[in-house]
């Protein structure tokens, strides 16, 4: 199971009875614009080589909603003196830990 910070925050709340204080930031995937362009490593330079002009540049402008922030451009996070960034880093590395434990038993060497 992928651990989500909503999972988190709806975590600290059960057990304080208050969702935990958190700031704005800017998408680091989409640099705050909501969108990605293209599908990065869904094509390689020899299916690229095959395609007309017309054709590269309807996929160079083609863009999909960013997966992170679900295409707003921000995100809330934990403020960096918050009492509970230890705890989700710790929750954060745990789940980092698991994953690739199921990877390894899965034969997925990534």
């Amino acid at each position: 199971m992928t651990i989500s910070y909503e999972m988190f925050a709806e975590f600290i709340a059960e057990e304080t009875g208050a969702p935990p204080a958190t700031v704005w930031v800017i998408c680091s995937r989409c640099h705050g614009e909501g969108t990605l362009a293209g599908w990065p490593g869904a094509y390689t330079e020899a299916d690229r080589a095959e395609w007309s002009e017309e054709d590269y540049e309807a996929y160079a402008t083609f863009t999909r909603p960013c997966e992170k922030c679900a295409g707003t451009g921000k995100l809330r996070e934990l403020p960096a003196d918050s009492p509970h960034a230890e705890a989700w880093a710790e929750w954060c590395a745990e789940e980092a830990a698991d994953r690739a434990v199921r990877r390894a038993e899965s034969g997925y060497a990534w």
